[in-house]
């Protein structure tokens, strides 16, 4: 797998602009075409945001589907920023503050460029050149930290689980027994599991893959209609030392698997107190990988 982690995790590793998408997406579907395995892109575009799920196989007709989120989140300025796979609320809460720190540093930055541009006219030409190279830069800063920058690593979130999903789906991908899925805005949102409830139905048993990177905790989590005779077969050896859970009453509404409540999801992470986290998303810490 470290040739695909290079690939997927780094040289693809940004996934966060639609251009970035785009590659990703070209590249995967070169590859399997290479490898004459057949996959479609399901697009979704509204006004605000265009959707593009890479699917090979018919989902709904296999008896195994495996899915993963590929696009990647942006960097946060907060520093102790955790992502609660099972909390939305908690990472709105910390995206609202993200949000304020950013236009804080865009304006820290533009308000001194303003500064430089009144005193122009007061200055001689060489510092008038100088001035207008400075608040050009100060306003281009200004303009990242509130546009938001593509972090720069995303094993945990989530290049590792993507790496591996098409890894998969190289080796299994010709057998139309077995379907795989490359979610769209679902690293960091519910919108991409949204959207393709209107390709695949809910009543479809999906084993979406989170963080598979790193983490002292392996979690095994399904939603309140799986089958039990199903959870118990993944992994029933128990070689990766899965903790089973059954998602909470109030759960289902804050991850992915509220959309799909009788499927079940595959990560890795920490607990801090009662909460399962991951430590390093978002961050540019989010390098390693087992």
């Amino acid at each position: 797998m470290k040739d695909e982690m290079m690939l997927w995790g780094v040289t693809l590793g940004r996934r966060h602009t639609r251009k970035q998408k785009n590659l990703f997406l070209d590249e995967v579907m070169k590859q399997m075409n290479d490898k004459g395995i057949s996959c479609k892109v399901f697009e979704k575009k509204s006004s605000i945001m265009q959707i593009r799920h890479l699917i090979v196989n018919n989902p709904a007709a296999a008896k195994v589907v495996i899915a993963a989120a590929y696009d990647t989140p942006e960097t946060a300025v907060l520093k102790g920023y955790k992502w609660y796979p099972f909390s939305m609320d908690k990472n709105r809460r910390q995206d609202r503050i993200n949000i304020i720190l950013s236009a804080l540093l865009a304006m820290l930055c533009w308000i001194p460029a303003a500064l430089l541009i009144l005193n122009m006219n007061k200055a001689a030409m060489l510092l008038k050149v100088l001035y207008m190279i400075a608040a050009l830069i100060l306003i281009y800063t200004g303009h990242v930290f509130l546009k938001g920058r593509s972090n720069q690593s995303n094993f945990s979130m989530n290049s590792a689980a993507a790496a591996a999903v098409i890894k998969l789906a190289e080796e299994f991908g010709r057998n139309s027994d077995t379907a795989f899925i490359l979610l769209d805005e679902s690293a960091s949102s519910l919108q991409g599991a949204k959207i393709l409830k209107e390709k695949v139905p809910d009543n479809v048993p999906i084993l979406f893959v989170g963080n598979i990177a790193g983490g002292s905790q392996h979690m095994l989590v399904y939603g309140a209609d799986a089958e039990i005779n199903d959870i118990n077969a993944i992994d029933k050896n128990d070689t990766l030392n899965l903790n089973r859970k059954e998602l909470s009453e109030k759960q289902p509404t804050q991850c992915t698997l509220g959309e799909y409540p009788r499927s079940a999801m595959l990560i890795y992470g920490e607990r801090i107190g009662n909460d399962f986290v991951l430590p390093n998303a978002k961050h540019s810490s989010d390098y390693n990988v087992d």
